[in-house]
């Protein structure tokens, strides 16, 4: 756990160890491989407690607890080999405390621990004071995939840049199995019903457990079809109608009733003409669509007879202008 303030670091470098409200327990000796576990009390709830651990006066250990509503704090930590360890604690505002762990044999801790609460190897070096200057407080981020060598590693940065690799974390570790990490391209165009794309282990693990897939099956959607073209006949007009007078009236309305119908009859034998002399223009219009569509069909192996009945039952064309239609596709024929 990282520290909240300063005051721990500044603290625990050096000051004199008083009769404090801090208390401190743990056990006085451990199995190496067994945790560490630290209890003690504060005279508030909720007040943070600064802890760490000192084997042959080198920081080993760092961290910041809390205390719950009953003024209590609880710390633990694996010691990285055997030896004597010195375990310091204060509460916020107050003096540390310290306790001693022997981890291992009697013989193996054999260890002193000076006034000042430093501990120092009775195979260490002589010299003044502790011979700390500067406790590296180390930072590590996470662990990189395991990779093709069976190994990961992470970076490790000391947050107090005191110059020195000492209780440094280890960067490297080895691990159980490769770990495949695998980036595809995008898929192909569709072509023959299969698209393709290319994956690539960035581990590079030589194995091929978590490998997608690179072809698949797909569709190529059918252009759409044009509907075949409809041959549309020229409308006809229907033929008037003439309304014949009625015969209780016809003495008292005769000028009328003949002069009337005969202004009708001339109106409509005039409307007549200009109606036949439009569907003449129209039929001559037409009629080259007709052989056009005549010759086609007969191009494609319809009979004759075949095409009549289609023209005579789907169509307004008469019978003499569909026979004068054959007629005039026959004779380029002959003079052919």
């Amino acid at each position: 756990m990282r520290f909240k303030s300063n005051f721990f670091f500044v603290f625990f470098l050096a000051l004199p160890l008083v009769v404090a409200a801090t208390t401190i327990n743990t056990e006085n000796s451990y199995s190496p491989g067994e945790t560490v576990t630290i209890t003690g009390t504060c005279d508030d709830p909720n007040v943070e407690v600064g802890l760490r651990a000192l084997l042959e006066g080198e920081n080993v250990w760092l961290d910041q607890e809390t205390t719950n509503a009953d003024k209590q704090y609880s710390a633990s930590f694996l010691p990285p080999q055997k030896g004597t360890y010195t375990i310091y604690s204060a509460c916020e505002g107050d003096n540390a405390v310290t306790s001693t762990v022997c981890v291992g044999t009697a013989a193996e801790c054999n260890v002193a621990v000076t006034e000042e609460g430093a501990a120092s190897s009775t195979s260490a070096p002589s010299g003044g004071g502790s011979g700390i200057s500067c406790n590296p407080q180390w930072d590590c981020g996470v662990w990189s995939y395991c990779n093709v060598s069976l190994t990961q590693g992470r970076e490790c940065t000391d947050l107090k840049n005191c110059g020195t690799t000492q209780n440094k974390p280890n960067t490297t570790q080895s691990c159980p199995q490769c770990q495949e990490s695998w980036t595809c391209s995008e898929w192909s165009s569709c072509i023959g019903g299969r698209q393709s794309r290319t994956c690539v282990d960035q581990n590079q693990c030589q194995t091929l457990l978590g490998k997608p897939a690179e072809q698949q099956t797909c569709e190529v959607a059918a252009p759409p079809v044009a509907p075949p073209k409809q041959f549309v006949p020229p409308a006809q007009q229907p033929p008037p109608q003439i309304q014949q007078p009625s015969p209780g009236i016809w003495d008292k309305y005769k000028v009328w009733l003949i002069s009337g119908p005969l202004a009708f009859l001339l109106l409509a034998l005039v409307t007549f003409l200009l109606v036949h002399h439009a569907k003449k223009k129209q039929v001559m219009y037409n009629f080259d669509e007709l052989k056009d569509w005549i010759k086609k069909e007969s191009g494609t192996g319809t009979s004759k007879s075949d095409i009549k009945n289609i023209l005579a039952e789907r169509t307004g064309w008469t019978n003499e202008e569909i026979e004068e239609a054959f007629t005039e596709l026959k004779e380029p024929e002959q003079a052919a």
